[in-house]
C-alpha cells in the first residue's frame, strides 16, 4: 500500500521543522523499512507531499499516523488543547496547525478518494472542537458514474 500526505507549511518555518519531518522519516523507515520521500509543489512553495510507498503492515503505519484524533495536542497562537488515548510509544509526528474553517458551530474536514484518475468518492467528518476524532459525525458520498 502507498500513502500520501499532503499539508501546508509556512515557508518561513522550514528551517526550523526540516529536523522533525527528517527525524520522523528516519523513525518510519527503523519501523517499516521504508523510506519517506518529501517533495513541495512547484506552483505553491507551501504546499508538501509526504510519499510512503509499499507500506506491508498498513494498521501499524496507520496508528502512527492517524489516530484517529488520539493523542493529538495542538500548541499554536490563540489555540491550545490535548487529547487522550492509548498512542505514544510508537513515536510522534509534527505537523504545522491551521484550523478548519467554523460554519455554526462545526468543523468540516472533507477526505476524498480517487481511483485511478477518477474521483470515487467524498467523505465530510465534521465535529464542534479542533481535533476530528472517531466520535466526529461521517457522512459518505459516493460519486457514481453518468
Amino acid at each position: 500500500m502507498n500513502y500520501y500526505v499532503y499539508y501546508k507549511l509556512d515557508p518561513q518555518r522550514l528551517g526550523e521543522l526540516r529536523p522533525a519531518i527528517e527525524a520522523l522519516f528516519k523513525a518510519v523507515e527503523r519501523e517499516f523499512g521504508v523510506r519517506g520521500r518529501w517533495m513541495r509543489r512547484r506552483d505553491d512553495p507551501a504546499t508538501y507531499m509526504e510519499v510512503y510507498e509499499g507500506i506491508a503492515d498498513e494498521a501499524a503505519f496507520e496508528a502512527v499516523l492517524g489516530r484517529e484524533g488520539a493523542n493529538v495536542q495542538i500548541v499554536a497562537t490563540g489555540y491550545e488543547t490535548q487529547t487522550g488515548g492509548v498512542y505514544g510509544a510508537e513515536g510522534y509526528v509534527y505537523q504545522a496547525f491551521d484550523p478548519l474553517p467554523e460554519f455554526q458551530g462545526f468543523r468540516p474536514a472533507l477526505g476524498a478518494w480517487v481511483v485511478g484518475d477518477e474521483a470515487a468518492g467524498l467523505g465530510i467528518r465534521e465535529t464542534a472542537g479542533l481535533v476530528t476524532d472517531d466520535g466526529a459525525a461521517f457522512v459518505p458520498h459516493r460519486i457514481l458514474e453518468s
